[in-house]
């Protein structure tokens, strides 16, 4: 029986990182390429940065249907795009039916984009991929049992999580709740330093627990400590950044309650 043949490597289009402001029209941004989605639902592009912690801006932005972006890479040299490893994804992370993903990238390379429909669709859409400096890291703020923190995410600004420092005793078990009208997400893990426990790049964090919607919107991390451990709780918005509002951190003993009110 004769093997089907493999099917050919997805092509890749090139594509320069702007830094032009943001237009509210995709067809008057500087930044952004027009293209056509055809049957096949996907299409691939690729960008270059040249120094480390690159922050990029990726926007896909469409009318005709519901889109979706795919951020992978470092790209291999002579690797096909579809192998790259995935970084990130979002889906209405711009709004309606637009994504957007903020990372920022912390070793120079190629990368790759794959821009798709959430559901089959085809038609015109718009890519940009943006240039920008991180911003400061924020210090870890400790969260304290039985204490609640008032905070939140401000328009326009590029923050791709809060993390906060929480210490657990051995054999205790503890529950963070956070209460917001945003989509929010939790993530705990352990983190060399104070540094990484803010570090955007993503480096020296390991991830231990992760929960989104356990309470309506609302996540929710149960933790059982086994020995005395430092952590780094990390809140994000769901997707993407680029939402704001306001919402509240607090950590307790696990009572059994499922939720918080």
């Amino acid at each position: 029986m004769r093997e089907r043949p493999l099917p050919p490597p997805a092509r890749a289009i090139p594509v320069a990182l702007c830094t032009s402001p943001l237009a509210q029209n995709p067809a008057s941004d500087p930044c952004a390429q027009p293209f056509m989605l055809d049957a096949s639902g996907r299409a691939y592009f690729t960008f270059a940065t040249r120094e480390p912690d690159r922050g990029v801006q990726i926007d896909m932005r469409s009318t005709a249907f519901d889109s979706v972006v795919e951020l992978l890479g470092p790209l291999a040299p002579g690797s096909p795009v579809e192998l790259a490893p995935p970084i990130d994804s979002n889906d209405d992370g711009a709004g309606e039916f637009d994504a957007r993903i903020n990372r920022v990238l912390p070793q120079p390379g190629e990368y790759v984009v794959l821009a798709r429909s959430y559901s089959g669709g085809t038609g015109e859409y718009w890519v940009a991929v943006r240039a920008f400096e991180p911003p400061p890291a924020r210090p870890a703020q400790p969260l304290v049992l039985g204490e609640t923190i008032e905070s939140a995410f401000t328009e326009g600004a590029i923050e791709p999580f809060h993390a906060y420092a929480l210490t657990g005793r051995s054999g205790q078990s503890l529950v963070v709740d956070v209460l917001s009208p945003l989509d929010l997400t939790l993530e705990a893990g352990l983190a060399a330093s104070v540094f990484n426990a803010v570090d955007q790049a993503e480096r020296g964090f390991a991830s231990v627990a992760y929960n989104d919607d356990t309470c309506g919107l609302n996540p929710q991390l149960k933790l059982r400590f086994e020995g005395d451990q430092d952590i780094v709780v990390r809140v994000a918005v769901t997707g993407s950044t680029g939402a704001a509002g306001a919402y509240s951190i607090a950590v307790k003993e696990d009572d059994g309650i499922a939720c918080a009110e």
